[in-house]
């Protein structure tokens, strides 16, 4: 079994991308709008380079459909082998041919007749490498009106190539892939190869990829190795130790823990930068406003730290600073103070014990008749004021 390998060959097939379908099919559909050059653009691992594949079988399509038929002999080499064994197809990875000389072969094989399909069609895959000198050479054809021959290039890194260049192409973006949407996908392609699973398990893959295919599909095709996909097996395939710990760390802030919680932030520190936890500290509140699961640990996150404003103000800052990881403790700290008058106890522990040790307690209002916040469903709760009295 090998789920990687799982190229969809239709367009139906194309998860979480429909804007990008459906600029490309109305290009398609549209010969007047096509130009010689696309751009592909977007995250690694989403869908560009197989949506790529379905333009060029399209383009070289020589019968009636302009998404292509699947029944004439230029679809029928693409059908029944790989796209590869086409003559009139080629893909370069523009890492390894980045040079203007590559780029001029590549130029002249593209623009010469076709052998059996309706044009010639070139993907450069990882764009962004080809120097200087190269594009200036896909520039000079890129520039001529005929579409008898196209240039797809695929990026990751679009910012990259120069607006000489993308002003002369259609410019097609690709997103990350929601969460339900993967959970569709991975559901869809575990049943197909009769793999065993339980939706949560799904669901932690999903959460874990942060919307890329391509990482989903191999965890899960990792795990099935392993057995049926449940939450456990799966965090056995995937590192979850940074969020688990920060979940942790979290629930000691919100029950005012300040010992606890401080000697857990230095272990933390040991492995991982501070940026790093401050972005998984961040994701984890955010998701712990909007948890509705009445089972789920994040609840208590946001009933310990409701004030909202303040605590992703502390998180936001602490992002963008390029800091040693044992300063944790401070951000413990500034994280503790937003619970507005609730007690602080205990004192800093742990190797930035010096560091912490000359500050002090925070003076703030006390809070009376305290009521534990609801989670909010909608974000017009947040435009209002939170501020606990």
């Amino acid at each position: 079994m090998n789920l990687i390998s799982q190229r969809p060959t239709y367009w139906s097939s194309v998860v979480g991308q429909q804007r990008a379908l459906d600029v490309l099919q109305a290009v398609l559909r549209n010969p007047n709008f096509l130009t010689r050059g696309i751009i592909l653009y977007g995250v690694l691992g989403v869908g560009k380079t197989t949506t790529a594949y379905l333009v060029a079988k399209a383009l070289m399509c020589t019968g009636n459909d302009p998404l292509g038929c699947n029944e004439c002999a230029s679809c029928a080499v693409i059908n029944e082998s790989t796209i590869d064994q086409h003559p009139d197809f080629q893909e370069i990875d523009g890492a390894q041919k980045s040079g203007v000389e590559a780029a001029r072969e590549i130029v002249e094989v593209t623009l010469s007749l076709p052998v059996l399909g309706r044009r010639k069609v070139s993907i450069i895959d990882e764009a962004q490498f080809l120097s200087p000198e190269a594009w200036g050479a896909y520039l000079k054809v890129l520039e001529q009106g005929s579409t008898e021959s196209v240039f797809i290039f695929v990026s990751n890194e679009i910012e990259k190539i120069k607006r000489t260049t993308t002003s002369r192409c259609i410019k097609v973006p690709f997103e990350r892939v929601t969460n339900s949407t993967m959970v569709g996908l991975l559901s869809k392609i575990a049943t197909e190869n009769n793999i065993n699973y339980d939706l949560a398990g799904l669901e932690v893959i999903a959460r874990y990829s942060k919307g890329i295919i391509r990482d989903a599909v191999q965890w899960l095709n990792t795990a099935a190795v392993l057995g049926d996909i449940r939450p456990d097996l799966v965090k056995t395939v995937i590192d979850t130790s940074l969020e688990d710990k920060c979940t942790k760390l979290l629930l000691l802030i919100a029950s005012k823990d300040q010992i606890a919680a401080t000697k857990l932030a230095d272990e933390i520190g040991l492995n991982f930068t501070s940026q790093r936890i401050v972005e998984v500290l961040l994701s984890l509140y955010s998701r712990a406003i909007w948890q509705d699961d009445p089972e789920s640990q994040l609840k208590n996150i946001y009933i310990g730290l409701p004030n909202v404003g303040e605590v992703t103000g502390v998180l936001i800052k602490w992002s963008g600073l390029a800091v040693p990881a044992d300063v944790l403790p401070l951000i413990v700290y500034e994280l503790l103070k937003t619970q507005q008058g609730k007690h602080i106890t205990g004192s800093f522990t742990g190797r930035s014990i010096g560091m912490a040790a000359t500050l002090t307690q925070p003076t703030v209002k006390p809070v009376s008749s305290f009521i534990p916040p609801q989670p909010k469903k909608n974000l017009s709760a947040f435009l209002e004021d939170e501020e606990v009295m």
